[in-house]
């Protein structure tokens, strides 16, 4: 593999900006979506499932319309679970084996719908169509445009309405350190090539954007009361995982750990892996 193949799972890649074709993405994904949510059963993966559940509670509220973009499986409409009423959701995802993933998984779940689509081109929604717009664990930075989608997210959102994006940290703790080990020249890129957790040694990985919390804060820069917080750092880290494992750490220990954790991010999101952003569109 040159080094813009060279996944962040593993080795930091080239400081040199890769183009972000569509299609690539839609292909990254088309060949993992079967084993998708096998990937991520650990314990890590599952408290931050967890706590994301928690942050959507928060915002989501009885008879909202849900726009999930990036939805893949539908992750999403799951961490929603039961306790909400009368929610209306879309998830909107390039990937087709994805989408048919979702649609097999959610088959019983009356109030859903996935659909083949693209974030940075919402025309089949009318303006004010959602009540809360998602995009969850770094699907947004998959997005060349980010701009663009920001602006659409804006538009479909009503007033009042909610957001809540995640995207890949440019100077998480785990990159500075891939970073500072392979010494690579130019600095800590802010575009490369990326592949998901757990997936091993795969030969194939999607470029990305990894953002700092100003850059993501400006792309929502139309949204109120936007906030830029950080989720898991040190459990990124091939060190702490095993540590973790070695001292037999199970979910309620290593929750407790992540939320400890998010109090001492609070002013340094950016060495989390994922940057959680929320915001509401007054008008």
């Amino acid at each position: 593999m040159n080094a813009l193949t060279t996944s962040i799972e593993g080795v930091w890649p080239s400081a040199t900006a890769v183009a972000m074709p569509k299609n690539r993405v839609a292909e990254y994904y088309d060949a993992i979506a079967m084993d998708y949510d096998s990937l991520y059963g650990d314990v890590f993966s599952q408290v931050e499932n967890s706590i994301i559940a928690d942050r959507l509670s928060e915002i989501v509220q009885s008879g909202d319309r849900i726009l999930d973009l990036g939805c893949g499986t539908g992750l999403g409409r799951s961490l929603l679970g039961q306790g909400v009423q009368g929610l209306h959701y879309n998830g909107l995802d390039l990937s087709e084996r994805m989408i048919a993933c979702a649609r097999q998984k959610h088959r019983n779940v009356s109030d859903s719908s996935f659909l083949i689509g693209d974030m940075t081109d919402l025309s089949m929604y009318p303006e004010d169509s959602f009540d809360c717009v998602i995009s969850l664990f770094g699907s947004f930075s998959h997005v060349p445009n980010p701009t663009e989608a920001g602006k659409e997210m804006w538009r479909v959102c009503a007033p009042g309405g909610r957001i809540l994006i995640m995207t890949y940290s440019r100077f998480s703790m785990r990159n500075l350190f891939d970073f500072q080990r392979t010494l690579s020249s130019g600095g800590v890129p802010s575009v490369g090539e990326y592949s998901i957790r757990n997936s091993g040694g795969q030969e194939i990985s999607s470029p990305a954007h990894f953002y700092t919390p100003s850059r993501v804060k400006s792309v929502f820069e139309d949204f109120d009361e936007v906030s830029v917080s950080g989720l898991n750092a040190v459990f990124e880290l091939n060190s702490a995982k095993v540590s973790a494992r070695a001292l037999k750490l199970g979910f309620a220990s290593v929750k407790r750990t992540m939320l400890f954790e998010q109090v001492l991010l609070s002013r340094l999101p950016g060495l989390a892996h994922s940057l959680v952003v929320q915001g509401v569109k007054t008008c």
